[in-house]
């Protein structure tokens, strides 16, 4: 056996020994009872706004920061836009790093969204 074949040995060894990075904890989705009485009221009982509500939700658990960051009142919430036809709305969330969570906010179309999400977030 000459050096080569000593580190050779010495890295397959090395290589059995590290163990697998741990995967981090899957993200929690939380929803308000606001987002729920939103989500109600514009998708009703039509089951395809539901499952495209349902694929938006899960883009933003796959990518949290695929929204909007907004400053001021709103700071630490993200609004992600979907567009329904016509209609341009809106999914207003709040991804926390530590607890690996999103929080819904809320899902309604653009008149007066800002205004009365700013005025939920400071009731709450």
């Amino acid at each position: 056996m000459d050096k080569r074949d000593i580190k050779k040995i010495k890295k397959r060894k090395e290589k059995k020994e590290e163990k697998p990075k741990p995967r981090p904890k899957p993200i929690k989705p939380l929803f308000t009872g606001r987002f729920n009485r939103a989500a109600k009221n514009n998708c009703g009982k039509d089951r395809i706004a539901l499952a495209e509500l349902d694929a938006d939700i899960a883009i933003i658990i796959s990518n949290p920061k695929i929204g909007i960051p907004k400053t001021g009142d709103l700071r630490g919430v993200r609004v992600h836009k979907v567009k329904r036809g016509t209609d341009e709305l809106l999914i207003a969330y709040k991804f926390d790093k530590k607890k690996r969570e999103i929080e819904f906010y809320d899902f309604d179309v653009h008149e007066n969204y800002y205004e009365d999400l700013k005025n939920y977030l400071r009731r709450k």
